[in-house]
């Protein structure tokens, strides 16, 4: 088993209203539906901009959210320093039109390995705190 270490810096990030402020208590409710690591105040979670964009697509429709309301989100989350950044356009999968096939994509995602570099399929990457 090898052993790798990383550097890691936090930077605080600006929620700039309560409709972004209540789809950061999803995307931090999805790193624990995911098992990933938490602590008494925090967690660590991974996101690619495909499986962020994923999220917000269920979030939106659950709870039935305006156009305006999903864009001022989709903003925020463009404005985000992501590894490889944001790209305004992802590319398509031919099964990209079967949920399924998307949920089993989004698990994919969820980790990768820093030596593999990006898939530009799913846009860039970035690791968020959240801290309660």
């Amino acid at each position: 088993m090898g052993v790798s270490v990383s550097v890691m810096r936090l930077e605080g990030v600006r929620v700039p209203s309560a409709v972004v402020a209540d789809f950061v208590d999803e995307m931090a409710m999805s790193g624990l539906v995911h098992d990933y690591p938490a602590g008494a105040g925090g967690s660590c979670v991974p996101f690619t901009q495909r499986k962020a964009l994923g999220l917000l697509d269920r979030y939106v429709e659950r709870r039935s959210l305006s156009p305006e309301g999903r864009e001022e989100i989709e903003n925020w989350l463009a404005s985000l320093p992501w590894e490889g950044g944001w790209l305004k356009t992802l590319p398509s999968d031919a099964d990209e039109a079967d949920d399924e096939r998307d949920e089993e994509r989004d698990e994919e995602e969820e980790e990768w390995d820093e030596d593999e570099g990006l898939d530009p399929r799913n846009g860039g990457r970035i690791e968020l705190y959240f801290d309660w």
